[in-house]
């Protein structure tokens, strides 16, 4: 892909009109209050949309990059969000070791738009075929592996493979020649292993 066109969709997405985050804030802040009292389970769900959202709004360090405990603790809430959804049955297997080194940082979501594209774009149904998602540190290298089945709607229309391209496009960025990117786009089936040295 050229490198015109990355950035002329990074352009686009930067430039979009925006709502005053307060006014998303606020308004969620009233939501979780309103249904506090109806349903612990749908304030637990408008709590964590609001963190993840905050934790997306911040202002980027001298490095734009985050803390891997932070990105991880935000991963995690995507996939707990994602079962509160489904009233937790969908089938997905999660090893995501616990991070303790506060000076692991990565870029921001990196890590958060991976895990969301398991729930986005796999069939999460099949107990005899749960999604896989596995994170660790092995030295100084951050190994992340997903697997999962597409969705059949998935398999019956073209992808524009522009999360791939952006993905592309920042581990060129942040991690030239320290990253290994692995994706198999087999007919039903979606895996990607990923390894970072950090």
């Amino acid at each position: 892909m050229k490198t015109g066109n990355t950035e002329n969709i990074t352009d686009a997405i930067f430039y979009r009109p925006q709502i005053d985050s307060h006014l998303i804030f606020n308004s969620l802040n009233f939501i979780y209050n309103t249904v506090l009292g109806v349903s612990q389970k749908a304030a637990h769900a408008v709590l964590l949309v609001s963190e993840l959202l905050q934790y997306s709004a911040l202002p980027d360090a001298a490095d734009a990059k985050v803390a891997l405990i932070e990105e991880l603790k935000h991963a995690e809430h995507i996939i707990e969000l994602n079962q509160i959804r489904h009233n937790s049955r969908l089938f997905i297997e999660t090893e995501i070791e616990a991070i303790t080194d506060s000076n692991l940082r990565i870029p921001r979501l990196l890590i958060c738009t991976l895990i969301e594209n398991v729930f986005k774009h796999g069939w999460l149904n099949r107990a005899d075929y749960p999604a896989k998602v596995e994170l660790y540190m092995a030295s100084d290298t951050l190994h992340f592996r997903s697997s999962n089945l597409k969705r059949p709607e998935i398999l019956q229309t073209a992808s524009t493979k522009l999360g791939l391209q952006m993905l592309r496009h920042r581990l060129g960025k942040f991690y030239p020649g320290r990253h290994h990117l692995e994706i198999t786009n087999a007919d039903d089936i979606f895996e990607l292993i990923l390894k970072i040295k950090l």
